[in-house]
Parts: structure tokens; sequence; C-alpha cells
């Protein structure tokens, strides 16, 4: 599986500090649209279920290859109450 790009790492870091898609895209010099297209292969290359999920797995555990994904079965059914 491929690593992440130093661009990519850089996307994720952005949204890791809270940075939405329209403000990286101004920050980098990039389009939002770029910026969506990158978040898209990131998500599959550590297949990540959201952005959120994606800062987790290179942040949290230090995978940037999604290699070392978490046993996440165990969560699968839980239910959120109100």
């Amino acid at each position: 599986m491929d690593a992440l790009s130093a661009r990519q790492l850089e996307i994720l870091k952005l949204m890791a500090q809270g940075m939405r898609a329209k403000e990286i895209a101004l920050v980098l010099g990039i389009t939002e649209q770029t910026v969506k297209n990158h978040c898209a292969v990131i998500r599959e290359k550590l297949k990540a279920k959201s952005m959120a999920h994606a800062v987790y797995l290179v942040f949290c555990t230090g995978d940037s290859t999604g290699s070392e994904l978490p046993n996440t079965n165990k969560y699968s059914k839980v239910e959120v109450s109100e």
C-alpha cells in the first residue's frame, strides 16, 4: 500500500488543526476541489471512513500507509443515545 505523499500529509496536518477544505485551498494556493480530491485519495489509501478517521490513523497510530488499522469491529454496533 502506498504511503501518503508530502502534499497529502500537509493537507492532513491542516485538517488536524481544524481547517476546512476552502481554508486549506487558500493557504496552499490550490483550488478547493483539488483539496477535496486529495482528501478522497487520503481516505482511499488509509481505508479511512472519514477525514477525522484519517487524522486519527496517522497522528494517533503513527501509520501513514493504512497497514496497521486498529480493530474497530467491537464498535460496529454501538448505539448512541440522546
